[in-house]
Order: C-alpha cells, then sequence, then structure tokens
C-alpha cells in the first residue's frame, strides 16, 4: 500500500475522493475497479472479467443472478405485483470503470448537474445514459 484516501459519509463520497485523488496519477484513457469492504474477497478471475469488459464497453459491474422473489410496492408495507427475476440482476462492487469517464460524471455531479450519482445506478442517472455491463455470473 502506498497511499490511503480519506473516506467521506457516503460510499458516493468515498468514491468520489478516490477518483479525485488519482486525478494527476491516472490518464484519461486507464481504467480504475472500485471495490468496498461489503465483499473484500475477490476472485482473481472476477478481476480479469471486470478489466476485459470494461475496456470492450467503458464499464462493468460485478452482477449476480437473482433468486428471491421481489415484489413491487408502493408504500413498502404490501404488494401485488412479481418483478421477472430472469430480467434482474443484482449489482455490487467490484465495479471497473475508464477514468477519464467517471471523472467527468463526478465532476458533473459536484456542479449539482445531478443530484445523485452512484456508481451502480449510472444506468438510470441522467448524466450516463448507456448501458451497464456484467462481468459473467457464476
Amino acid at each position: 500500500m502506498t497511499d490511503v484516501v480519506p473516506g467521506g459519509e457516503t460510499g458516493h463520497i468515498s468514491t468520489r475522493n478516490g477518483v479525485y485523488f488519482l486525478k494527476n496519477r491516472l490518464s484519461e484513457d486507464d481504467y480504475v475497479i472500485i471495490h468496498d469492504a461489503a465483499r473484500p474477497i475477490v476472485y482473481q478471475d472476477i478481476i480479469d472479467d471486470l478489466i476485459e469488459k470494461a475496456k470492450a464497453n467503458g464499464n462493468a459491474c460485478s452482477a449476480v443472478s437473482c433468486y428471491e422473489t421481489v415484489v413491487l410496492t408502493e408504500n413498502r408495507t404490501s404488494g401485488k405485483e412479481q418483478i421477472d427475476r430472469n430480467r434482474i440482476v443484482r449489482v455490487q462492487t467490484p465495479q471497473c470503470y475508464n477514468y477519464g469517464l467517471i471523472k467527468s460524471l463526478y465532476e458533473k455531479s459536484r456542479q449539482g448537474q445531478s443530484g445523485r450519482l452512484c456508481l451502480c445506478q449510472y444506468s438510470c442517472d441522467e448524466l450516463w445514459r448507456r448501458d451497464l455491463f456484467f462481468q459473467r455470473n457464476k
């Protein structure tokens, strides 16, 4: 380990701090892998696949199939519409992004052009408007 970057009150702020810390260390064409402490052990083949997918698409996220029953709710106390779990994956870290792209998204977010910026929700964010690519499900 060569550096420790202070975190923040949220995962968004902690990741932003890390992205900005790398500003003078990486080029726009480099890739960054973002990981959190919730899943500290990652197999090398997942990292390799993330890098391969990100180089081909600009981004890649770890994703696992959803086997749970998922129900849509309006009030969090009841629901009646089941969501087809064959159309759902659970996105988690690690995630890999083109450095220039992720840095520009954090800069736009910081300028107030977006009220939120959560890495795994980029595909829903008005700043992103791209597909989010997944590493191979296991």
